[in-house]
C-alpha cells in the first residue's frame, strides 16, 4: 500500500542529532522528495529506500584499549 504524505519545510542546516530508533515495521519503505526554490523546481525526484538491516552480529576477540571517566575504547579483531 503506497502512502502518500506531503510535507513542506524550511531549508535548515542544523545536523539532526543521531537518533538510536530503529522504528516499527510501517516506517520503512521508499521516500521520495521533491524541492523547489528561486532556481525552479526539481523534475525527478531524490529516492530513498529505507530498510531494516537486522541486528549486526555478535562481537568476539575483543580488548580494552582505553579506559577514562566517561569513555571506553574497545578493540576487536578477527
Amino acid at each position: 500500500m503506497q502512502q502518500i504524505i506531503n510535507i513542506s519545510f524550511p531549508f535548515n542546516p542544523t545536523p539532526i542529532p543521531n537518533d538510536p530508533y530503529c522504528g516499527e515495521e510501517l516506517d520503512y519503505g521508499t521516500i521520495m522528495c521533491w524541492a523547489d526554490n528561486v532556481v525552479g523546481q526539481q523534475k525527478e525526484p531524490c529516492v530513498f529506500h529505507l530498510i531494516a538491516a537486522g541486528k549486526p552480529e555478535m562481537p568476539y576477540n575483543c580488548s580494552l584499549v582505553n579506559q577514562t571517566s566517561e569513555s571506553l575504547e574497545v578493540d576487536c579483531a578477527e
